[in-house]
C-alpha cells in the first residue's frame, strides 16, 4: 500500500465526492465576492491521443480530489443526435478548505463516443505550466498555475479555487441515458505524492496514466447540452380533380396542385423550408400562393398551391412529385417528398373521393409517455363536391369537438382541404408502439357513402435509471496494526420513473455484501428518490501511513429489465495512537428527486457522522448553497454535539425547488465544527433535483352579447378571451381564425401575436352585424394557435351562439327552461347550422 498522510476534512457521505464528475461537475452556484478564481493555463488539448488502458472503472473512484463544478463556457446549447461538436468546460476545484495538494494532473476525454478508458480515441489535456514569454518556462512558476513538485507537470492547491478548461472539438452527440444531455466519458488521473517529481512531458499523455489507478471517472457524464433528434418534415401532395375524362380525343385541362408541408420534428426544432420543387414543373416559389422561405415552428402546417395543364388521353397516368428542403435553427438539413397522380378515364366518374392523412408529432416520447399533438388532413380530390361527416379516431373516439377539429365540413373543389389538430395522453412501456387509427366518413351531392382512414404511431422509448451510491467509513482512522471499522453503504434510486431492483451488493475488498452486517438483496427502491442503507463491519490492517480504499459496486435492474449499476470508494487511514484526529462526514438525500415545472416542495434529510472513534465532535456551522444559513430550518439546530462512537445525528428541512422543464438544480450543504482541540473539520455533499416539463396549454371562451336578435338580426359584439393554463411556460398567441369573419387580426380591438405569461389571458372584442330568419340560429368558431416557450404547437376554439327569433317568444320559450338543456339544443343546432359555414 501506498503511504497517504492522513486528513481532517472528511472524504464525505456525498455524491459529489462519491463520483466525482457525474455528482459534483455541477453548474456553481455564485460565489462572494472575496474569492479570488485562480486561472491555470492547461496545455495545448490533444485530439485523437491514446486513451488509458491500465485501469478499471469501477476501481477508479477516488474520493480525495473533489471537483466542485462546472459551466460551458464554449459550445452550442444543443445539437443533433449522430452528431460532432467541439465544446470547452470550465471545472472548478478547490474550496479555500486547506485539503492537501494534488499533482500531476491529466484529463482524459473520449471523442466520438468512445470509451476514455480503452478506447482509441481521447482528448487529453495536463495542467501544462506554460509561463508567458514563450518559449516555455517548465521550472520558474512565473504563470498563472502552479508547480508544486519541481517537476514539468502543473499542480492544484485546493486550498485555492481554481478553474481548469478542458476542450474536445470531437465530442458525438448522444443520449445514452435518455436524459436529453450528451453523455460523455471522462478520466481524471493525479498523484497525491508530492515527491515523486518524475513527470517530464505536460504533453506526454503516457505519463498520465495512473499505475496504480488513482484517479476518478465517469463513463456517462452528463455534459449540459441539449440533444436533439435530426428535423424532419412530412410533405403532402394532392391534384384536384384526381380524375380527368376523355371521351375519345386527347384532353387539356387544369389542375390545381396543393402541397402541405408540416414540421414533425422535436418540439425544439423549428424549420425554414428555403426550397420546393416539382417534377416535372420545376421551382415553385412565387408559382400560385407557393412562396419562400416558409418558417414551421414545431407541428406547425402551412399549405400552398399552384395550377398546371394536364394533357393526355384516356388510360394515362400523370404523376408528379414535389420536394421541399431546408434547414433546422442549428443548419441541420432536412428534406420531404410527395407525389400526386392524376388519372385520365374513358368515362365520366360519378362519386367524390376523401383522402386522410394523419401526422402525430412527436414521433416518440420517453417513458411512461406524455401529450402527443394529431393533425388530421382530410381532401376532396374529385370535382364531385363532399361532405366529411364523422372523424372517429379508435383510441380517443369522436374528435368533433376535440382540439380544432369540427364536423361536419363540405369539402368542393376549391376548397378541397380540412386540416384540424387535436392532443392525447400517450403512455406505454419502453418499445410500445402506440398506433391510432383515424376513420373518416362522409357523402359526396350524388349520395354515395364515401369512407377513409389513416394511421399515425407514436413509439416510447426507454428512460434510462440511476443510482446513487455513497460509502462512508466509522471511524476514519485507526491505530496500527489494525482496527475495527463500520462502513455504512447507501442507495438512492435518482431515476424519474422507473423503480429499480438492487440485486447485487460486491465490495472489492470485502466481496459480496450479501449477509453481511445487515445487508441484503434484493431492495426494490420507488423511483424519485427510493432508498436503501445498511451498515457491515470489517477489520482494516497495516502500519502507520498506511491506507485502504476499498470501492462498493451496486448492480441491479430497471422495471424495463435494463441494467444499472454504481460504485462509489471509501478510504480508512492507518496512523499511530498520537496522530487521531477528529473527522466529519455530511450526507443529503432528496426526496422527491424530481418535480415537475414550475417546482415543488423537497424534503432534504441531513445526517452527519463524526468519524473519529476519540473526540467528541461539535458541529456549528451548516450552509446550504441554495437555502442558506440552515440553523432552525425544519429540524436541524445548533450547535450539534456528536459525541465520538455515536452515530449519525440526523435532521431535515424543506425548501421549494423551481425553475423550467430540463432543468436541475444541485445545491450543496457544507457542515463544519472542531472536536475541543482547536482542529477545525468540515465536509460537504449535493443532491440533485431534476425539473421535468409540465404540459402547457390554451383555453379559449367567446361570448355574443347580445345572444338573442328579433329578425333580421342585427350588430353582435362578440368577445374573445384566450388563457394560457400551463403553470410554467409563456405562451406566444400567434393567430386568431374566425369560421366566418376570418382572421381577426385587425378587427375590432384585436391584435396579434400577443405574449402571454403562465396563467395569463389576453381578450378583445370585434362587432359584427348578424341577419337571418325566425327561427334561425347564428353559429361561428374561433381557433387559436400559439406555440409555447418549449417549442410546443398549441391551438384552443370556442363558440358563439346568437339566435334569432320573436323576442317574447325568445323569452317564453328559453326562459323557464334549465341551462343544461338550452346548452345541449344549441349544440344540436349547431351541428347542423355548421356546413352552411
Amino acid at each position: 500500500m501506498a503511504a497517504q498522510p492522513p486528513e481532517s476534512a472528511g472524504t464525505g457521505f456525498d455524491r459529489s465526492d462519491s463520483t466525482g464528475f457525474a455528482r459534483a461537475l455541477r453548474r456553481l452556484p455564485g460565489l462572494g465576492a472575496a474569492i479570488v478564481f485562480l486561472g491555470l493555463l492547461t496545455g495545448t488539448p490533444s485530439y485523437g491521443a491514446t486513451c488509458p488502458s491500465n485501469i478499471d472503472a469501477d476501481r477508479c473512484t477516488a474520493n480525495d480530489l473533489q471537483p466542485t463544478g462546472t459551466q460551458v463556457v464554449a459550445g452550442p446549447d444543443a445539437c443533433t443526435e449522430g452528431e460532432t461538436i467541439s465544446a470547452t468546460i470550465r471545472v472548478f476545484f478547490g474550496d479555500g478548505g486547506g485539503a492537501n495538494e494534488r499533482y500531476d494532473l491529466g484529463f482524459f476525454v473520449g471523442e466520438n463516443g468512445e470509451e476514455p478508458i480503452g478506447g482509441s480515441s481521447c482528448a487529453f489535456q495536463s495542467l501544462e505550466p506554460t509561463g508567458p514569454p514563450p518559449p516555455l518556462d517548465l521550472t520558474s512558476g512565473s504563470g498563472p498555475f502552479e508547480v508544486l513538485d519541481g517537476d514539468s507537470c502543473g499542480d492544484l492547491s485546493a486550498s485555492n479555487v481554481t478553474y481548469v478548461d478542458i476542450s474536445s472539438n470531437n465530442l458525438l452527440c448522444e443520449d445514452r441515458d435518455g436524459d436529453g444531455q450528451i453523455d460523455v466519458g471522462y478520466v481524471i488521473s493525479y498523484s497525491n505524492q508530492g515527491n515523486a517529481a518524475d513527470c517530464s512531458d505536460p504533453d506526454d499523455e503516457t505519463q498520465f496514466y495512473p499505475d496504480p489507478p488513482k484517479c476518478i471517472a465517469d463513463l456517462n457524464y452528463d455534459l449540459p447540452i441539449r440533444v436533439e433528434l435530426p428535423p424532419s418534415i412530412e410533405v403532402v401532395k394532392v391534384a384536384v380533380p384526381a380524375v380527368l375524362v376523355a371521351q375519345g380525343t386527347p384532353i387539356s385541362a387544369e389542375v390545381t396542385y396543393y402541397v402541405a408541408i408540416q414540421n414533425t420534428s422535436s418540439i425544439t426544432d423549428p424549420v425554414t423550408i428555403t426550397s420546393l420543387t416539382d417534377n416535372p414543373y420545376g421551382n415553385l416559389a412565387g408559382r400560385g400562393t407557393c412562396a419562400l422561405p416558409i418558417k414551421l415552428a414545431p407541428g406547425q402546417s402551412r399549405q400552398c398551391s399552384f395550377t398546371e395543364t394536364v394533357t393526355g388521353v384516356a388510360g394515362d397516368s400523370i404523376t408528379d412529385t414535389v420536394t421541399a428542403g431546408g434547414t433546422d435553427n442549428e443548419g441541420t438539413p432536412v428534406s420531404g417528398v410527395d407525389s400526386a397522380t392524376v388519372r385520365i378515364i374513358g368515362t365520366p366518374q360519378r362519386e367524390g373521393n376523401i383522402e386522410l392523412f394523419k401526422v402525430a408529432l412527436p414521433r416518440s416520447l420517453p417513458e411512461p409517455g406524455g401529450i402527443a399533438r394529431y393533425s388530421v388532413l382530410a381532401t376532396s380530390t374529385t370535382e364531385v363536391p363532399v361532405t366529411l361527416e364523422t372523424l372517429v379516431d379508435d383510441l380517443y373516439g369522436d374528435l368533433d369537438g376535440r382540439g380544432s377539429c369540427s364536423v361536419p365540413q363540405y369539402l368542393r373543389p376549391d376548397q378541397p382541404f380540412y386540416l384540424c389538430q387535436f392532443q392525447a395522453l400517450v403512455n406505454g412501456d419502453p418499445g410500445d408502439v402506440i398506433v391510432d387509427t383515424v376513420t373518416a366518413t362522409g357523402l359526396d351531392d350524388n349520395g354515395n357513402a364515401l369512407l377513409a382512414e389513416d394511421q399515425a404511431a407514436v413509439t416510447v422509448t426507454n428512460r434510462n435509471a440511476q443510482i446513487a451510491v455513497e460509502k462512508v467509513p466509522f471511524p476514519l482512522q485507526v491505530i496500527a496494526p489494525a482496527g475495527l471499522v463500520t462502513f455504512t453503504v447507501a442507495v438512492q434510486n435518482e431515476s424519474a420513473v422507473d423503480e429499480v431492483t438492487i440485486t447485487s451488493l460486491v465490495d472489492s475488498v470485502h466481496g459480496d455484501l450479501n449477509g453481511q452486517g445487515d445487508c441484503s438483496v434484493p431492495q426494490v427502491l420507488a423511483p424519485r428518490g427510493g432508498s436503501y442503507l445498511c451498515q457491515f463491519d470489517a477489520l482494516v490492517t497495516g502500519i502507520v501511513g498506511d491506507f485502504e480504499t476499498d470501492v462498493v459496486t451496486v448492480s441491479g435492474t430497471d422495471d424495463d429489465g435494463e441494467a444499472v449499476s454504481e460504485s462509489d470508494g471509501a478510504t480508512v487511514y492507518i496512523v499511530d495512537a498520537g496522530g487521531l484526529t477528529a473527522g466529519i462526514s455530511i450526507s443529503k438525500l432528496a426526496s422527491p428527486t424530481a418535480v415537475t415545472e414550475p417546482g415543488e416542495d423537497v424534503n432534504f434529510t441531513l445526517q452527519i457522522f463524526n468519524t473519529s472513534s476519540v473526540r467528541d465532535l461539535t458541529v456549528d456551522t451548516l450552509v446550504d448553497s441554495v437555502f442558506g444559513n440552515l440553523d432552525r430550518q425544519g429540524s436541524c439546530v445548533l450547535p450539534i454535539l456528536i459525541p465520538a462512537g455515536a452515530g449519525p445525528h440526523t435532521c431535515g428541512f424543506t425548501g421549494l425547488v423551481s425553475g423550467q422543464g430540463g432543468d436541475e438544480e444541485v445545491n450543496a450543504v457544507i457542515a463544519s465544527g472542531d472536536d475541543g482541540s482547536g482542529n477545525r473539520v468540515r465536509d460537504k455533499a449535493s443532491a440533485r433535483v431534476a425539473i421535468l416539463d409540465a404540459s402547457p396549454g390554451l383555453s379559449l371562451v367567446k361570448r355574443a352579447a347580445p345572444s338573442f336578435l328579433p329578425p333580421p338580426g342585427g350588430p353582435v359584439t362578440f368577445t374573445v378571451e384566450v388563457t394560457n393554463t400551463s403553470p410554467s411556460d409563456s405562451v406566444e398567441l400567434e393567430s386568431l381564425t374566425d369560421s366566418v369573419y376570418g382572421d381577426l387580426n385587425g378587427k375590432g380591438n384585436c391584435s396579434l401575436p400577443q405574449t402571454l405569461a403562465p396563467g395569463a389571458s389576453y381578450s378583445c372584442q370585434f362587432q359584427q352585424s348578424v341577419v337571418g330568419e325566425a327561427v334561425s340560429l347564428h353559429v361561428n368558431e374561433v381557433l387559436a394557435l400559439g406555440t409555447s416557450d418549449d417549442g410546443d404547437a398549441l391551438s384552443a376554439q370556442g363558440r358563439a351562439f346568437v339566435l334569432i327569433a320573436v323576442t317574447g317568444g325568445a323569452v317564453t320559450l328559453w326562459g323557464g327552461g334549465s341551462l343544461a338543456l338550452i346548452i345541449l339544443a344549441l349544440a344540436a343546432l349547431a351541428r347542423r347550422a355548421l356546413p352552411s359555414r
